[in-house]
């Protein structure tokens, strides 16, 4: 017993040692919106309207350990269940991670938007992650380095593992994944590169037999001066099959540009196109969005309007799709 009292005070002092170097933030959002759809196809006139809600709670932490390194930490809850975590170790232009939904990866966005993504507002095919799983939103290991031009991020995950508590004996639900990622201005002002590639392997049934692997790339590139922002990035997916009658999205278009109006006030247009492999049956996905966006001093409103034509290829009786978002972000 007194033994374990003694361990006990030992472990209360580290952890008040450690609490008292380490400097933590609180921070959150609470996000609302209001999307009304209007349906055509052969399924016109059952378009809907409603509210959604989500909420965000983000604890983070940093501090120096006593070997020079820099840790930090943190985790963020949505709608009260555990959304993103890690621990980095950084030392220099080196830093290394273990968690899930953190670091650089392929599925940032670099074109500039105002509000939210597109293929939020419909649900469209054609995203920005077509693979069965995204590695760096899964527990995964991650090492960067960063240098004057840019980041070049590795990330590797041993399985489909999503967030959950582990007394170590945690088992992997999918095939392994990897990535890597540059992400960078390549020292030009005003420029930003993304260029990526992300690889998730068969296993446990989640990819057929005939699947060996899924292969997703990206090359996106923004430039903006002043007021003004335009952008486009080009995606490619490959599910493994040689198969002419598999009907996935093969790849993803997306051309965007913004303009600030004022300090306040800013207007944005995206076009998405996304092209199916099986293009002798299915036409290609068309979007087209404009979003006018308006900074209150602490409360941002968007105002979004989304018309879509082929949702998935065509295929379905609600291909065609008008959206209405109004969004209303607040941050504290």
């Amino acid at each position: 017993m007194k033994k374990l009292l003694t361990t006990t005070a030992l472990i209360g002092l580290v952890a008040s040692s450690v609490s008292s170097y380490a400097e933590t933030k609180v921070t959150g959002s609470i996000e609302q919106t209001y999307n009304a759809n209007s349906v055509g196809g052969t399924s016109a006139g059952t378009g809907s309207d409603g509210l959604g809600q989500e909420t965000n709670l983000k604890i983070t932490s940093s501090k120096e350990l006593d070997n020079g390194m820099n840790l930090k930490g943190g985790f963020n809850s949505e709608d009260g269940a555990i959304d993103s975590s890690s621990i980095i170790l950084s030392s220099g232009a080196v830093s290394f991670g273990v968690g899930a939904d953190f670091g650089q990866h392929i599925h940032s966005n670099v074109n500039p938007r105002v509000g939210d993504n597109t293929f939020d507002a419909i649900g469209v095919s054609g995203d920005d992650g077509m693979n069965i799983y995204q590695v760096h939103d899964v527990q995964h290991v991650g090492l960067a380095y960063k240098s004057d031009v840019g980041t070049v991020a590795f990330n590797y995950a041993p399985g489909n593992t999503s967030i959950a508590a582990s007394d170590g004996n945690t088992a992997s639900t999918g095939g392994s994944g990897n990535e890597i990622s540059f992400k960078g201005s390549l020292g030009i002002d005003g420029l930003t590169v993304l260029l990526g590639q992300e690889t998730i392997s068969a296993s446990d049934g989640q990819i057929t037999a005939a699947e060996a692997e899924e292969k997703e790339k990206v090359a996106g590139f923004k430039y903006g001066q002043g007021a003004w922002a335009v952008g486009y990035t080009h995606r490619t997916f490959d599910d493994g099959t040689t198969s002419a009658e598999e009907n996935s999205i093969e790849t993803v278009t997306a051309i965007s540009a913004t303009y600030a109006i004022n300090d306040n006030l800013s207007i944005g247009y995206e076009n998405l196109e996304g092209e199916f492999e099986n293009s002798a049956l299915l036409k290609d996905e068309q979007s087209d969005a404009i979003t006018v966006g308006y900074n209150l001093g602490g409360l941002g409103v968007t105002v979004m309007y989304v018309e879509s034509d082929n949702i998935a290829g065509g295929s379905t009786a609600q291909d065609t799709q008008e959206e209405l978002q109004i969004r209303t972000v607040y941050k504290f």
